[in-house]
Parts: structure tokens; sequence; C-alpha cells
């Protein structure tokens, strides 16, 4: 059923497999990746025209951004999950391990180094080609429709790069980003929706999923909710996520994530500690200044779902300014 990557000519030019590999034998893994990977970041519709574009040898502009990224992950994804089943033959006698008297199966690190090399590959692209959708989204209208896009509804923050615009590195992966999005879902329910007037919570989502944010709301996202959630996720995530830790940035290792080795990693236990001390106490820092910043401008025409909630204080400035004496109200008295 495989329409995009058909010939193991094709898989050769993105991972070494040897000629004496049938394309039959890699088809249940093509169709795997095809119909659920692809089909998941992609969309249907888009992907259709990746595969109608490759056959007929002509490319658009626009599909030739993204076809290279998609055929290369349709084959490196293809032949890491083919691993376990090119391993043995499965045949009337039970499950049988693969061998002649020229050719011994490897030793099992080999396998494994092997297939981490592809899937590594296969990410990677997978991450360039949702790079390429994120940066030119208006090119793709198709891609609007996927399960992937789908799942940016209800977010504060929404794709890597607005990730990263609100102080915290993921190195550019929309695969990492994809990773912390229960994560981020989770400290949205349940730290800043204590923190907002559930009106005022709910008129921010909105306006994002309509594409109307209002400047006001704009400048309360920007500056204090969405470096506020980039920090407690990343601070969740050390614990809870098979999370790398550099000097530029973080990363969610995908092979750990989708259960292929033999051991779940995590970050260094010192990294995790000194990280996760700065992110716990600078996310609540933006939350506290976005609490001072509007009791200090709400009013019944600004922000006027704080300033008629509970959660609306004056400040210590503005009761002090109320209950001093106005200059023309103070006298001198001269004994």
């Amino acid at each position: 059923m495989a329409q995009l990557v058909k010939t193991i000519a094709e898989v050769q030019e993105f991972i070494r497999v040897g000629n004496g590999l049938d394309i039959k034998t890699l088809l249940p893994a093509l169709n795997e990746v095809e119909m659920q990977d692809l089909t998941f970041y992609l969309g249907a519709d888009l992907l259709a025209e990746i595969i109608a574009e490759k056959n007929a040898n002509s490319y658009t502009p626009r599909i030739a951004k993204l076809a290279p990224y998609v055929i290369a992950a349709h084959a490196c994804l293809a032949v890491w999950k083919a691993g376990p089943e090119i391993e043995v033959l499965v045949s009337d006698n039970g499950i049988l391990r693969q061998e002649t008297t020229t050719e011994k199966a490897a030793f099992g690190g080999q396998v494994k180094r092997f297939r981490d090399v592809a899937a590594d590959r296969g990410f990677k692209a997978v991450d360039q080609f949702l790079l390429i959708l994120e940066r030119y989204t208006q090119d793709y209208p198709e891609w609007l429709e996927s399960q992937y896009y789908e799942q940016k509804k209800g977010l504060f923050i929404r794709s890597a790069s607005e990730f990263e615009a609100a102080g915290e590195s993921l190195n550019g992966s929309s695969l990492t980003f994809q990773s912390l999005r229960p994560l981020i879902r989770d400290i949205q329910e349940q730290t800043i929706k204590a923190v907002l007037p559930s009106d005022f919570y709910d008129e921010l989502l909105t306006e994002l999923d309509d594409d109307d944010l209002s400047e006001d709301n704009k400048f309360i996202l920007s500056n204090y909710l969405a470096p506020a959630i980039a920090k407690l996720t990343i601070e969740e995530a050390l614990t809870t996520l098979p999370v790398e830790v550099s000097h530029s940035g973080v990363n969610v290792n995908q092979l750990e994530l989708a259960g292929d080795s033999r051991t779940a990693k995590l970050a260094d236990i010192s990294l995790i500690e000194k990280k996760a001390w700065g992110l716990r106490g600078r996310g609540q820092y933006y939350l506290s200044l976005m609490k001072e910043y509007l009791n200090t401008h709400a009013s019944s025409s600004k922000y006027p779902l704080w300033f008629g909630s509970d959660r609306y204080a004056k400040t210590l400035q503005a009761q002090i300014q109320e209950e001093s004496l106005q200059p023309f109200e103070r006298k001198i008295y001269r004994g």
C-alpha cells in the first residue's frame, strides 16, 4: 500500500541497507509510518499532495521544500520500526531467527545502535519539515486540518518557536515541543487557572483560538504568562520525561520516549536540581509580576475581568497615595 517510498533504492538514499533487502519486507513498516506518523504530522490532504507530486516527478515550490524531509522520515522510521520483524522469520514452525552459513545475526548492541541511527535520522527529518510548516504556515492551508495542528488549540504556547520566544530553548525541536504539550496543558489547568479569574482565562484562550488577541492581552501573554508556563513546564519535564539538558537548551529524547531503549534516561541529577531550582523560582516570579501589573493598570475599561474579580487588590503604592494628604490639605504649624 505504501505510496511514498516504493523502492529499496529510495530507502538507500537515507539509510544504509543492502540490495538484498526486499521492499516487501519493509512494506508493513512503510505502511505504518505513512498511515500513522506522516498522516498525524502532515494531515491526509497534504500528504496526498506530496505523494502525487512525487509520483508525477514534478514538485511545486512549496512542496519541494517539504518533500525531501518527508521522504527521509518515511524511509528511516520504517527501517527503525521494521527492525524486530526483519530479525526473525514467522512461519508455521513458530518464530525463528534468520541466519545463513554466510550471514550471521548482529549482536544486540549492534542492532540497537543501527536502529538508533535510523530513528535519529527519521526524527530529525520530522523536526525539519515541521519547522518549515511552522515558519510558512500560510503556504500550507491543508496542514491546518492535521491532528498535529489541531492539538495547538487550548494552549497559551502553541509551537516550539513560541516556547523559545518565552525564554527556554528547545533547540528548535517541534518534536520536543510535542512531547511537552501535555505538561503545558497541566501547568495551565493547575497553576494558571488558580491565578487568573476563570472568565479572564477563557477570554485569553478564545482570542488565541480565534487569532484575535487584543493588544492588552497579548502584552500579558508574552511578558508574563508564556515565560512562566515555559519555565514551569521545563521544571516538570526534568523529572517526568527523558530530558537531555545542555548549554544550548533542553531536548526530549524521542527514542527513549517511544520506549525503544532498554532503560529510561533522565537528565543528570545535578543538572535537574540546579535547573529546576531556578525554573521554579523564575516561573512563580513572572506570575507575581503579572499580578502586580494587573493590579496597577486594571480598571473598568482596561482588564475589566481582572478589575471586577476577587483577584484584584490595590497595590501598596496606590493605597499610600489614596491615604496620603493632598498638597492643599497640608498645613505647617509654627510655634
